[in-house]
């Protein structure tokens, strides 16, 4: 696709916590009006933390007011990429997939991120944001 644009980060999984909103980098944004396409993870490190979900949304330039904390990846189970070379994709109705997949953002905002239920005790992944400004929607 021409104008497909990619966000790109790595994670160490060990510095995620268990605060809703934590922003990744200041590096790592979606514009404002970027229809999301789909989120892939790559795992670089095997993960592990028994029952350990991770969170991945989006926090306003504010640093303060959510646009949606987990409006890309939505409580994901670390079973779907706990081995290291492990690729999933999300998009509309994956299982995970946050809200945000297959809308248009009426905001810029920072990729955030945290854990539900437990800590991530090891693992690193690389996270892609895939979106595009011709979406009609």
């Amino acid at each position: 696709v021409a104008d497909q644009h990619v966000t790109y980060i790595e994670l160490d999984l060990t510095t995620v916590t268990a605060t809703a909103g934590t922003i990744i980098d200041d590096a790592a944004f979606i514009p404002k009006g970027a229809f999301i396409e789909e989120v892939k993870v790559i795992n670089r490190v095997a993960a592990t933390g028994s029952g350990a979900l991770l969170n991945l949304g989006l926090m306003n330039y504010d640093r303060t007011t959510e646009i949606d904390n987990n409006g890309l990846l939505a409580a994901a189970a670390i079973t779907d990429w706990n081995a290291a070379g492990e690729t999933v994709v999300y998009r509309v109705g994956s299982t995970y997939a946050g809200a945000l997949i297959g809308t248009k953002t009426t905001a810029a905002g920072y990729l955030c991120a945290d854990y539900d239920t437990a800590v991530f005790t090891a693992g690193a992944i690389a996270i892609e944001v895939r979106y595009s400004f011709n979406n009609q929607v």
